[in-house]
Formats: structure tokens, C-alpha cells, sequence
């Protein structure tokens, strides 16, 4: 990718997104994200992290998709569902023996209370947002614990107004693959059902498939 972007072209190329299935220093914070999700006029975006069995690092970066992963998962992080109150997995809500109150959950030792995971939720007029954050130190415990490894799985899709070629890019779809990830970038016209969605728009890009996430 050619560094001589403008900002509107460095979104729509979604470099951020790119960047951060390989980039190990997103994860270095005492809170991380296990599950977010974003979605407005020019924007649908859904990240969590997802831990699979060690046995399946190398056969599940053989192909983007992240569908078949949750069944050899040894116990998901975060479980969104509608109307539940939870939204941290079962498995892991027994193995920190969690306490949920006042939308937090928290590990009582010796008396002390320290509260493990958060959520945010934010509505507005542009769009809405879901994000699930949890101690660093709690998500490397559970998976050192469980034999198991994480992979951050994305779908982010980004929608412009402007036609590709006012943007500078070319209508293709591209695979990354590495040994430690593998994403689809497609570069695309707006059209059919997503045309019906936003019908304003006229590209739209998107990032889909997952990284091994390093947590030392």
C-alpha cells in the first residue's frame, strides 16, 4: 500500500484495522477488548477474541473464516445475547468464580474486591456501539489455564459516497496469509441488498478473517 494516502483514503483502505491483526501492541493494556461492535451509516464493525484449541493454531489460519472456530473453543470470553444479562461466557465466569453487579463483574479474594470485566454501550443519533473490556492478566490466565490459544476474529465494513474511483481504489479482493493470520480485503461497489440499506453510498471495503493474539 502506497503511504502516499489522504485520510479519507487511509480509512476506506482500513490500514488501522489491517494493522491490528498483527500488531501485538493493541494488547498490551491492563483492560482489553474481547468483544466490540460499531454500526452506523458509513460503518459496520464486529471484533472479539475467541479461544480455540492450542491443537488448532496452525489448521485454523489455513482459511479466513471463523465460523467452524467456535466449535473446537474451549469456552468463549464474551457471549452476547439478547435479553441475558450475562455477556461473559460460562466457562470462564466459573473458572475466576465472577460475581456480576451493577453491569460489572468481580473477583472477591480475601475480602477484597476487583472488579474483572466491563461493558460499554453507547447509542447516539450517528450510531451505536458495544464494547467488552477485561483484565489483561484474567484473559492470560484462562488461556494458559485451558491449553488454549486466542484469535481475534473481524469483519469490518467501511462505506463511502464517493465512487472507488474518486477514491483511488481498484475494485479487487485481496488475501493476506501468514502464519500467524489470514484476512480478506475486498475493495467493492455498492449494490443489491447493502445498496438498499444505504442508499446514499456508493464503495464499500471490507477486512474480514482473524489473527493469533499473543498475550506474554
Amino acid at each position: 500500500m502506497s503511504a502516499m494516502k489522504n485520510i479519507t483514503d487511509s480509512w476506506m483502505e482500513q490500514i488501522d484495522v489491517q494493522s491490528r491483526i498483527n500488531d501485538a501492541a493493541h494488547w498490551k493494556d491492563e483492560w482489553i477488548s474481547v468483544y466490540e461492535r460499531r454500526d452506523s451509516y458509513i460503518e459496520h464493525f464486529l471484533g472479539f477474541l475467541l479461544p480455540v484449541s492450542s491443537q488448532r493454531e496452525a489448521k485454523t489460519m489455513t482459511d479466513p473464516s471463523w465460523g467452524r472456530d467456535f466449535d473446537y473453543s474451549g469456552g468463549q470470553i464474551a457471549k452476547v445475547r439478547l435479553r441475558h444479562t450475562n455477556y461473559l461466557g460460562l466457562r470462564f465466569r466459573r473458572f475466576w468464580g465472577l460475581e456480576f453487579g451493577l453491569c460489572n463483574y468481580h473477583l472477591i479474594d480475601n475480602g477484597v474486591t476487583k472488579k474483572i470485566a466491563r461493558r460499554e454501550i453507547h447509542e447516539r443519533d450517528t450510531g451505536t456501539s458495544d464494547k467488552i473490556l477485561v483484565r489483561r492478566e484474567a484473559v492470560l490466565t484462562f488461556i494458559q489455564g485451558t491449553k488454549q490459544v486466542l484469535l481475534w476474529c473481524v469483519r469490518s465494513q467501511r462505506y463511502s459516497e464517493r465512487k472507488p474511483n474518486e477514491l483511488g481504489l481498484e475494485l479487487s479482493t485481496e488475501r493476506f496469509r501468514q502464519e500467524c493470520y489470514c484476512y480478506d480485503f475486498e475493495r467493492m461497489n455498492l449494490n443489491g441488498s447493502q445498496k438498499a440499506e444505504r442508499p446514499r453510498m456508493a464503495t464499500m471495503t471490507q477486512v474480514f478473517g482473524k489473527g493469533i493474539v499473543r498475550l506474554i
